[in-house]
């Protein structure tokens, strides 16, 4: 995974919150990312097949690591 920045801006909220990659692995920007979409996907019209679909193609990336790296990371951030 090539190094970048991200930032994602909540522009549903009275209160400004920014989600900032810039100190974190590529793993833990996924696991921010699944979260997001997980949010996301309870609030607007987005069928559970899509989001599994999305999530399917974010796993089988071989820059992302493994699904054991990411389910460590998940409990690790609960």
């Amino acid at each position: 995974m090539k190094s970048g920045k991200i930032e994602i801006s909540n522009l549903n909220s009275n209160v400004a919150s920014k989600f900032k990659s810039e100190n974190l692995k590529p793993d833990e920007i996924v696991l921010n990312l699944l979260f997001t979409l997980a949010k996301v996907s309870q609030h607007y019209d987005f069928s559970k097949d899509e989001l599994q679909e999305l999530l399917q193609q974010l796993l089988d990336d071989p820059s992302i690591g493994s699904i054991e790296e990411l389910k460590e990371g998940l409990m690790e951030n609960v």
